[in-house]
C-alpha cells in the first residue's frame, strides 16, 4: 500500500474518531463502548502513524545506501578532495592615536568670527568674552 493510501486510511479514522467525540459533547453520561471505541481508533491511529514513520526511515535508510554506493562508485582521479582554504587570522586594528587639539589663541578667534554688525562695542566684548569662556572651557573638558 502506497504511503498517499495509508495517509487516506488515517484520515479516515481521524475523522471517525472526531465524529465520535463531538457527538458525545453535550451527553452528561458518557456510554463504556464510547470509551471502548475512541481507545481502540486511537491505538489504530497511533499504529497507523507509527508505520508511516518506519516506512519512511526504511525509505531514507535505502536512499542512503544507493547514495553511498554511487560515491564510492566515482573513479579517484575525479573525486579528488577538496582543498581547505585556511583562515586569515584577524587581528584588531591599531588604535589611532588621539591628535591634541589644537590651542586657538584670542586672535585667531577673533578672525574666525563673522563681524557682527549693529552692535555696540560692549555687546561684541561681552558676546566675545562668553565665547572664550566657551572655548576655554571645552578645552578644559578634553
Amino acid at each position: 500500500m502506497a504511503n498517499k493510501e495509508k495517509i487516506d486510511y488515517l484520515l479516515l479514522d481521524i475523522r471517525e474518531l472526531e465524529t465520535l467525540v463531538a457527538g458525545m459533547r453535550d451527553a452528561g453520561v458518557y456510554p463504556v463502548s464510547f470509551f471502548g471505541q475512541t481507545f481502540d481508533l486511537t491505538h489504530k491511529i497511533l499504529k497507523d502513524l507509527h508505520a508511516l514513520e518506519t516506512d519512511q526511515i526504511e525509505m531514507l535508510r535505502k536512499q542512503m545506501e544507493e547514495h553511498q554506493a554511487l560515491i564510492q562508485s566515482i573513479p579517484p582521479s575525479v573525486a579528488t578532495p577538496v582543498q581547505t582554504v585556511q583562515e586569515a587570522s584577524i587581528t584588531a586594528p591599531a588604535p589611532i592615536p588621539a591628535e591634541p587639539e589644537p590651542v586657538i589663541q584670542e586672535q585667531e578667534i577673533r578672525q574666525e568670527l563673522p563681524a557682527e554688525q549693529g552692535l555696540s562695542d560692549q555687546e561684541e566684548r561681552v558676546g566675545l568674552r562668553w565665547r572664550r569662556l566657551g572655548l576655554r572651557h571645552r578645552l578644559r573638558r578634553h
